[in-house]
């Protein structure tokens, strides 16, 4: 056995401190280094006694053999086992001890050998021909010169134009067409002062819409507004300070919607903006597209405040169609402004409406298709009441149970898709053997994984400090979050606790106590048959029974702890077929077939 040596104590400081001192000094100069030379400045030498000073002849690239032979990687040479190389003479091929691939392909008429040679062609997927000696009076296809049996081959162009680039999709081209068009853009302008008493227009790219990014956070730059999309809305958060610094006010005055193909001043369709108070819903003030807001309603910093800021915008476009085409007929915008803490965490609401310049603007919009898609999020929150109304706060995120195997008051959560399984999903408490005896005693789990379940949110003063646990589910996709009549109440959250078994000491146990929850969904297909729509039509929740114990085995005294664990597991099942029923409508007649009386059902005709 051989012996190990340990170095001295002294030599392992002092490479320490050599290590140490490397790492100081690249730390100091490489950000210096990489600002100064972004890219790598290296570059391959030149072999300059190879390099000839006549200009050499170039490639033939029109050459109808490239490709031909795959395994003849060099051109004016044979190639070892290359039997399609035409460099190669005929005794230099008989030396081959085997062929290698010749072509990835095939053409549509093979190859002719001569009877006398006695080849076997294996093809794909082998790579080489075989000259076993087993093959004799093999049919042979022989050329024609029909220009369909020609094997064809790629040319080089003649002459090579410049490739157009894709447009930017930020700005719309002048087209020669005017009026707008169906699911087209719209081109937002603001009207600016230039100088003292004389105005200008100003294009600001297309019209869009914020948007919420994976966290929840409002994303400026957003997506298209099309035309005539009946509503899109967006909602999302962002802390007071970035509200005032992205949405102030004076971006939603003095603007003008226009075609892309817009001819003149004439085409302009002015934005009225409404002013209204957030809280009391009070109208603030009017603002036309030639007037300034007031300087009273701007949004500004104002010490730990963002003043008047901006939490909801709803834009309602009023458009008619007549023989000419789609027209624009007028617009206005309604901001909800508020005063909010510049370091809470605000909720934004972004609505845009299309509306005929005759119908009632709608209160609510619902989907045709609102059914849930295989793995979308989860619509979940929670049922809130103020002031005699009642609606859903809903989670971010979706629904979603703790994870990680972490601490479970880290707020680690784990998302749920529609229809994925989760199996087994947790995070971890720490307690000690008095606390266990306590919960063994009389207290229970309930109260910790009703705790553990709730999102504290430490930093903000005016946003809910904590978020209650999930007990409402979205029945459908496209669930309102104003009408709880669309959201179903997961039955069995309201769980009380179990008596616990008595502590056994000598195990350091508790049994008989809430170790976890299982959530259930129940799923239902409704509308057509050849478009069915996934919904959930019940939620259930069951507490998972366990035990924990001190697993401490170096202090046996009550001070001693030990890691416990809560698990979560999710399940979707699709309702009893029993209980699924199916329904069947009358077909209406197309418009070129008469009317058929009550008694018949098209297309069948009436009995007798």
């Amino acid at each position: 056995m051989e012996e190990l040596f340990f170095p001295p104590l002294f030599f392992f400081f002092k490479v320490t401190m050599q290590v140490l001192q490397h790492i100081i000094l690249c730390s100091v100069l490489l950000p210096a280094l990489l600002w100064a030379n972004a890219e790598n400045p290296v570059s391959y030498p030149i072999d300059w006694e190879s390099s000839s000073s006549t200009i050499t002849d170039s490639r033939d690239l029109e050459s109808s053999y490239l490709g031909e032979c795959v395994c003849d990687m060099t051109l004016g040479c044979c190639d070892p086992n290359c039997c399609c190389d035409t460099d190669c003479t005929v005794e230099e091929k008989q030396k081959f001890l085997f062929c290698l691939q010749e072509t990835v392909g095939s053409s549509s008429l093979d190859y002719c050998y001569e009877k006398k040679q006695e080849e076997k062609a294996i093809r794909s997927p082998q790579r080489y021909l075989d000259r076993a000696s087993v093959g004799s009076r093999a049919l042979c296809l022989v050329r024609s010169n029909n220009l369909e049996d020609l094997n064809s081959f790629f040319a080089l162009p003649k002459e090579v134009p410049k490739p157009r680039e894709k447009k930017s999709v930020d700005w719309a081209e002048r087209k020669e067409s005017s009026g707008y068009e169906v699911n087209g853009d719209l081109l937002l302008m603001k009207r600016i002062e230039v100088v003292k008493s004389l105005y200008e227009m100003r294009s600001m790219g297309v019209f869009r819409i914020p948007a919420g990014s994976r966290d929840g956070y409002c994303n400026p730059e957003g997506r298209r507004v099309r035309f005539m999309d009946p509503i899109d809305t967006t909602a999302c958060v962002l802390p007071g300070e970035r509200v005032c610094a992205l949405f102030p006010t004076s971006i939603y005055a003095n603007l003008f919607f226009v075609s892309p193909g817009y001819s003149s001043y004439e085409d302009f369709t002015p934005i009225q903006l409404r002013i209204f108070n957030h809280t009391s819903g009070k109208l603030l003030a009017e603002v036309d597209s030639n007037s300034s807001i007031p300087e009273v309603y701007s949004s500004v910093i104002n010490g730990d405040f963002c003043e008047n800021g901006v939490v909801r915008v709803h834009t309602v476009l009023f458009y008619k169609s007549n023989d000419n085409g789609l027209l624009l007929i007028g617009a206005t915008t309604d901001l909800y402004i508020n005063n909010i803490n510049r370091e809470t965490i605000f909720p934004m609401l972004f609505q845009i409406k299309f509306s005929r310049s005759v119908a009632a603007i709608k209160l609510n919009y619902f989907s045709g298709t609102p059914g849930y898609f295989e793995g979308s999020r989860l619509r979940a929150g929670t049922l809130v009441e103020k002031n005699g109304k009642a609606a859903i706060l809903e989670r971010v995120s979706g629904f979603s149970v703790p994870s990680g195997g972490r601490s479970c008051y880290k707020n680690k959560y784990r998302n749920v898709g529609f229809l994925h399984d989760i199996l087994s999903s947790g995070c971890t408490i720490v307690v000690s053997e008095v606390e266990l005896r306590d919960i063994c005693s009389g207290g229970g789990t309930a109260k910790i994984l009703r705790s553990i379940l709730s999102i504290n949110v430490e930093h903000s003063s005016d946003f809910d400090g904590q978020t209650k646990p999930i007990e409402y589910v979205a029945r459908t996709n496209d669930a309102l979050t104003n009408d709880t009549t669309s959201w179903i109440k997961i039955d069995g959250m309201n769980f009380t606790d179990i008596t616990p078994d008595p502590y056994n000491p000598v195990k350091r146990e508790c049994s008989n106590i809430y170790v976890g929850l299982h959530y259930s969904f129940v799923l239902s297909r409704v509308g057509a048959e050849s478009n069915p729509q996934d919904i959930i039509v019940a939620a259930f929740t069951d507490p998972i029974i366990g035990s924990w114990r001190i697993r401490n085995t170096r202090n046996f005294g009550e001070s001693a702890t030990s890691t416990q664990y809560f698990r979560f597991s999710v399940s979707f099942k699709w309702i009893d077929s029993d209980l699924q029923k199916k329904h069947r409508r009358r077909v209406i007649a197309p418009p070129i077939l008469p009317r058929l009386d009550e008694t018949v059902l098209y297309p069948f005709k009436a009995p007798g």
